[in-house]
């Protein structure tokens, strides 16, 4: 399977019970590409505060999204 379609699934899954926004910021620095992803989930938890993940793959993502799921 697909790493973005398994990604998409994932957070199709959470959105059903949060607004989720996820982020993908590249950057090119002296020859070399930097990638971070950045994912926000509105009022989550009991406390309903924003919680910001920064991971710097798709594979760290997919183990935090399986770490909420």
């Amino acid at each position: 399977m697909n790493i973005k379609k398994y990604i998409n699934m994932m957070l199709l899954k959470l959105s059903q019970g949060y607004k989720i926004n996820l982020t993908e910021i590249k950057i090119y620095k002296e020859g070399k590409k930097y990638t971070t992803i950045k994912l926000i989930i509105y009022k989550y938890g009991k406390d309903k505060k924003n919680k910001t993940i920064e991971v710097n793959s798709n594979r760290e993502l997919i183990l935090k999204l399986k770490e909420m799921i």
